[in-house]
């Protein structure tokens, strides 16, 4: 009888080293497929304007996509999960307007 509640003593004890540990990994990994993500969307936007000839949405979309990348990783260590997927999906929203743009008028700018 004493034996079974002092394991349930240390079961309680180590829960929650547990969920901190499930926390992590959860974090790391959340991590990894935005950065993955964001570099494979860098990649399509590169290729779509070095195919296009523009070099100005090249540099704009990269330092756009790393600052954002940036706040990404930020959120997702300081708040949860659901604000990086936030951003995630404004990230894509931007660059597929971007490449639409591109592709359609050859040029990002007005002058164009």
């Amino acid at each position: 009888m004493f034996r079974k509640e002092e394991n349930n003593l240390y079961y309680h004890y180590y829960e929650g080293y547990i969920l901190a540990a499930v926390v992590v990994v959860v974090v790391v990994v959340v991590v990894v497929v935005v950065v993955v993500v964001v570099v494979v969307v860098v990649v399509v936007v590169v290729v779509a304007a070095a195919a296009a000839g523009v070099v100005i949405v090249v540099v704009v979309v990269v330092v756009f996509v790393l600052i954002v990348v940036a706040v990404g990783v930020l959120v997702v260590v300081v708040v949860d999960v659901v604000a990086v997927v936030i951003v995630v999906v404004v990230v894509v929203v931007v660059v597929v307007v971007v490449v639409v743009v591109v592709v359609s008028r050859g040029c990002c700018c007005v002058c164009c």
